[in-house]
């Protein structure tokens, strides 16, 4: 289809979404799912240095409870976002499928009225 909006897309919000910008927006969400895992796995790592340095045990304890609240706080921001990650390529998966029935339903509706008329097919 051309770059201008689809007929009826000012009334219809969802004909004005465009499959590449959910991809766009797609590879966003991908990269704060790595960006989320590299912050969980430095939060580890920052955990091990302490443990292996002069920390008392109450502070060791202290420090694996704030740890282990932010690793499971990042880890649900991080499955949230791959599940809107994988969403919105679906809906690009969708809205990709849905433009090209449409355009092949209009070339064949096109083509027949063209048979019908015996005019050539119009624009």
């Amino acid at each position: 289809m051309s770059g201008e909006e689809p007929w009826g897309a000012e009334e219809t919000p969802d004909l004005s979404v465009r499959p590449d910008t959910l991809r766009t927006v797609s590879g966003a969400g991908d990269a704060l799912v790595g960006h989320l895992d590299g912050a969980v796995t430095g939060l580890r790592a920052e955990t091990v240095f302490a443990v292996n340095g002069a920390m008392t045990l109450l502070s060791l304890t202290a420090l694996e409870r704030v740890r282990t609240s932010w690793e499971e706080r990042l880890t649900g921001v991080r499955e949230a976002c791959a599940r809107l990650r994988d969403g919105l390529d679906a809906a690009a998966d969708d809205f990709e499928g849905v433009e090209a029935d449409t355009e092949r339903d209009l070339h064949q509706t096109r083509r027949g009225l063209s048979d019908l008329t015996g005019q050539g097919e119009p624009r």
